[in-house]
Order: C-alpha cells, then structure tokens, then sequence
C-alpha cells in the first residue's frame, strides 16, 4: 500500500476550488482574517523552493471512490420529486385535495414549525504532551494500471497570481473501473426499467420489485455478470444490459467537457430462478462482473442480496415492505432540502412498499369515518425495537430526514379494481452516530381522526447497522525547545465556509499533561465546547477528533502567533483534505480511494509574526483510523439489513 497522501500547496482558494478541492494548502494571511472563518488574505508563504523543502509534496487519491455512488453523475438519472419528512414527523399517505403531502407531527397530528438546518455542534480539543505517529495501514490488494496520484506543488507567478506546475495536456480516460454490484431495486429501480426498456422477464413485476443486479462503470462497455448463489449453486454467465442512448450521451459530455460520468448496467433475473435460492424473501448472491471497453477489462466480485414477492396475503401490503442501503449520500445530492450544514454525509436507507387503502384503514374502531386519514412514520431507533418504540415510546430516535414519493394506483385485488398507495423514498440516519451504529428502522401505519385517536394499522422493521466512517484526529504539537516563553500558538480547527468547529486552544513550549494522543483514539468527535466560547489553555499540543461524514469537504486548522502584550498576528490556514473512501482490504480497487489509509505527519517552520523575523517548528499530525471490511461478505461501506418483520402492537 502506498504511503499517506496529502500535499501542501500555495493556492489561493478560488483557484483551488477551480482545480478541484481535493488538496491541502498552506496560506499566510495579511492580518484580516479571524479564527472563526478561517479565511486568508492574499499574501502565501512559504513558496516555489522554500515550500518545496519545508512541506514535500505527498501523493493524493485521485479518481472515483466506488464506495460512494454518486447518483448525480450517473447517466440518465433524474431525481423525482419527493416531500421531506424530519425526524418525529409523519405523512399523510391519503393525499389532500390540493394533490399535496404535508409532514404533520407526528404526536399532535399538527402543522411542523419551520425547520431549521442543524449546525454541526463544537467539540472541545484533546490536550496532549505529544502526538504519537499515525498507525501502520492495513495491506490491501494491489492492481496491475492502479494510476499514480502526485500532489501538486503551486508556484507564484505574475503579478502575485498562482498558476499550477500541472502542464495543460490531452484529456486522457481514467483507467476502466467498476463499483462493486450492488442490488438495482434499491434507488435504481426506474433507470433500470429505462435501460432494460421493459424486456424483462416476469414482466408483470413493478420495477421496484423486481430482482435486479446492478453495477456501476465509468466508460461505455460490455458487461457479463456471473456469481454463486448463498447455497452454493452456481448463476451461469449472463449479459448485463446498456442504453445505446445514454452511451451516446456519455461520449457527447466526454467530447464536450471532458467529464467522464458514470453509467449503470443492470440485469434483471429471472423471479424463479431468484426464488429457488432464497429464504424469506431474500437471496444471497456472490456476483463476479467483468467489463471490456475500447481501452481495457476490469473485474470485480461482491456479495449482494436480492428480494423477491413472498407469496400469500400480507394485509394491508400489496408490496411487501424492502429496505435497502445506499450507503453514505451527500446531503445536497438527495432528494429533499438540505438539513444540515455545512453539507455533510448521511447513511441512507431505501424503502418501498404498496398498501392497499381500503385493508390499511382500521375497521371497528372508534376513528370518526369522516375524518381519518392514514399515515407514516419511519424512524432509526436505538436501545428499542420497533414495538417499544412504537408502543411504549421507548428507545431513541436516531434518523435525520426522509424523502418520500407518494403514488396513488388502481390495481386488480382479488378480482376487482382497488385502490392502491405506493411509497418509494430514502431515509437518513443522523451522520453524527459513530460508523457501525446498530439499532432498528421502523415503519409504523397509522390511522387518525380530527378528535386525535390514533390507531396502528400495520408495524413493520428491520434490525440495520450502518456503514462504516473514519474517524480523523487531526493534532498540532510545537516541536521547539526555542519557542518564546512569553508567546502563545493559537490553534482553532474550522470547516472551509462553516465556521469554527473545534478550539481555540492555546499552546506553549511547556509540557504538562502526562497524555499521549494515540491514533486508535475511538473517542466521540462530539463534546463539550469550552464556556461562552473562550479560548482553552493548553500545553505543547492539542488534537481534535471527527468522523470522516462529518467533513468530506476537508478540515482547516488556523495556527496563529499571540505575543507576550496578547496582540494576535497574521494566522496560517492548513487545509487537510478528508479522505471519505471505506476500507475493505480484499477490494482490488481499493487502492483508488485508499480507504485503509491511516494518516500522515508533517513539520512545518511557522511564522509568528507579520515581518517573519520569528518561527516556530511545529508538527502537524493527521491520524485516520477505520473499521475494515470484506466485499466478499461484509463490506465496510454497505448497510447490514436484516428480513423485515411485524412486530406486535
């Protein structure tokens, strides 16, 4: 595995946002800028030679994660309209008469308060002694082609411009790469009825519920998919489908803007087939997918789980509730309004089921007629299950937002024309939960009236861990015994464009805490923050810890001198990219997103005032540590959901 990557670059941060956020930087300010924004003035030392000596450049993960699906790039998906549902929210499922869903508390059956975006809470630094050096990454398979990643090193040019050593040169493909299959139902279920164009078997199946191998490739290709079922029978070589029309459109973006988007393949399987292998509803497929395009072949094998329509009556539901992950989405890339800020990851799950209305309203109860409704909650519950939760108002809700498309249908049911309400949408889990978190999704169907009774139609969940996430440590340690006395180092870490997030604390060239910061350090990132904002005194270091979700954008830490009259001095703003890549060791593309990575350490000659005439030697240390996983069988960046079942109520 090759070593940590990050590089320091002289960049001022609109030409940095222009080249691609995926590095860090050095800048020194001119006075203007404060702790809490972390912002820069125009002024960048070191530079050219003197940056190169003080701050090598490291090697930087380039290409796609195929951890991460970004829908977005995907070709041909569309985003469909979806309401947004916040945590203890419940919608209506009958629609009003002006064809709209409004969330509803879902106690009091009332209006919701305007929600507000949820800022990321501060958290108090770790003061140390000494940081201890990252620990050794985990091996990982290697690839013949794996391309080489160099950091880049900027270098003043005119008129105190900054222009890239990076040489204009002919747009070249990255190498052919795939994402490990995945189950298409799940979030992918329309496109692929789009791309398979309906020549599907079993036909009369709803493309949610359909059994659908999925895989994701960055060119155009041929894709044959091949596994072994969970029993061991073999799934003999089949073609997986493309859309000519959406190849078209890839080489038209490629021709035009030089971006390589992503496309989907997918394979619908036969329901007999599926069905001869599963229990409950659900089938274990190890799949092994090659793909050969104009420039190459690549390979890739994965675990995945396909569901298929149980028979016999399961009132009220017409199609039985699914849940499936989608691992970590942006929160600017999903389907409702952004709810927390800055924009971060959040753990998402699918849901889809069909009810039928006139079996989902309760009979012989005391609901007036004329105005009950019926509803949904979902929720991630922990320390309940889903009858404590739902019952007993026990355990605690862990979910961020939902977004949910609500469809009325007319469908035959036992002989005759019914009406049917089908819900399709994903729900997020709050991404400030530890990675592996474990509890219970929830669904509950509720019937309600205007008199506020409120009787259950229908409880169904499913125990869920969520993915994995690194957890960052990111230390700075003054590392010179000439260090003034009577001067200060102030350290505060920020989010770029969010504020502080960590600190300020103060460090000085005396140690006292008899504490070492150690990188297996699982601690929460989230603690106390110092009283009314003041700044924490410190020794000779200081750390502050976060998950990766948190900030996938990068970590800035502002170091600023403080003399021995207080005055504060020009600050210099280190900008640490996040890596958000999972580490599943036995992933033979896991050398692009480098997911096992374990950090790096760097010295950097600080100045503390505006003329430079004084510096201090200071060791910045970025300790990232990860649970890992197994593509084979338990992949660190997949949700483990177990069968659905009814729990009592």
């Amino acid at each position: 595995m090759r070593a940590s990557r990050v590089a320091w670059v002289v960049l001022p941060p609109l030409l940095l946002a222009i080249l691609g956020g995926g590095l860090g930087w050095v800048l020194r300010d001119d006075g203007s800028s404060t702790a809490d924004t972390g912002t820069s003035g125009p002024t960048a030392l070191p530079a050219g030679a003197a940056l190169d000596a003080t701050a090598p450049a490291r090697n930087l993960p380039t290409g796609d994660n195929p951890h991460i699906v970004d829908r977005t790039r995907v070709v041909g998906y569309q985003a469909a309209t979806a309401t947004s549902v916040p945590a203890g929210a419940a919608l209506p499922l009958a629609r009003n008469g002006d064809g709209s869903d409004t969330p509803v508390d879902a106690r009091t059956l009332q209006p919701l308060a305007a929600v507000t975006p949820v800022v990321l809470p501060p958290v108090e630094p770790t003061p140390v002694s000494a940081l201890a050096p990252p620990a050794a990454p985990t091996s990982t398979l290697a690839i013949d082609g794996a391309p080489a990643r160099p950091g880049v090193i900027g270098q003043p040019g005119a008129g105190g411009t900054v222009r890239s050593t990076q040489t204009a040169a002919t747009p070249t493909l990255t190498p052919l790469q795939l994402s490990i299959p995945f189950a298409a139902a799940d979030g992918f279920a329309d496109l692929c009825n789009t791309i398979e164009a309906g020549t599907v078997p079993d036909a009369f199946l709803t493309p949610a519920t359909r059994p659908i191998v999925g895989v994701l490739v960055n060119q155009p290709s041929t894709i044959a998919l091949t596994g072994t079922w969970g029993d061991g029978t073999a799934l003999g070589k089949v073609t997986m489908v493309t859309s000519p029309d959406f190849d078209a459109q890839w080489q038209q973006t490629w021709d035009q803007t030089h971006q390589q988007r992503q496309m989907l393949a997918c394979i619908t399987l036969p329901l007999d087939t599926v069905r001869a292998h599963a229990s409950a509803g659900r089938a274990v497929l190890h799949a092994d997918v090659l793909a050969i395009s104009a420039t190459g072949r690549a390979q890739i094998g994965g675990g995945l789980t396909l569901t298929v329509p149980l028979d016999g009556a399961d009132r009220p539901f017409v199609e039985q509730l699914t849940l499936g992950g989608m691992g970590d989405q942006r929160t600017a890339d999903l389907t409702s309004a952004q709810v927390m800020e800055p924009d971060v990851m959040e753990p998402t799950v699918h849901v889809h089921y069909a009810i039928s209305d006139e079996q989902a309203m309760p009979a012989a109860t005391a609901l007036d007629p004329a105005s009950a409704r019926l509803y949904q909650q979902v929720a991630f519950v922990e320390n309940a299950d889903c009858a404590g939760w739902a019952d007993n108002q026990q355990g605690v809700e862990r979910t961020a937002v939902g977004t949910f498309t609500v469809t009325l249908e007319q469908r035959l049911i036992a002989g005759r024309q019914s009406p049917v309400t089908v819900v399709d949408g994903e729900v997020s889990l709050d991404p400030e939960q530890r990675g592996g978190w474990q509890g219970f999704l929830c669904v509950r169907l509720f019937a309600a009236d205007s008199n506020g009774h409120q009787v259950i139609s229908a409880l169904r969940g499913a125990a869920v861990r969520s993915p994995q996430t690194a957890v960052y440590t990111v230390g700075a340690q003054i590392d010179d015994p000439a260090f003034p006395a009577d001067w200060h180092l102030e350290a505060t870490w920020t989010i770029p464009g969010g504020g502080a997030w960590c600190g300020p604390v103060l460090l000085d060239g005396t140690a006292s805490p008899n504490d070492t910061a150690s990188p297996n350090d699982t601690a929460s990132p989230n603690g106390t923050a110092s009283p009314n904002g003041s700044t924490a005194r410190s020794s000779t270091a200081a750390t502050c810890t976060t998950f990766a979700r948190l900030v996938p954008d990068g970590l800035t830490l502002v170091l600023r001198g403080i003399d021995g009259s207080g005055a504060r001095q020009p600050a210099l703003v280190l900008t640490v990219p996040v890596n958000t890549a999972s580490c599943n060791p036995d992933d033979p593309y896991g050398a692009l997103g480098d997911g096992c990575d374990t950090g790096w350490s760097q010295q950097l000659q600080v100045p503390l005032d505006a003329a430079t005439t004084r510096t201090v030697r200071v060791t910045i240390v970025v300790s990232r540590t990860t649970t890992p996983g197994s593509i084979a069988s338990d992949p660190a960046h997949r949700w483990k959901v177990d069968a659905p079942r009814s729990f009592t109520f």
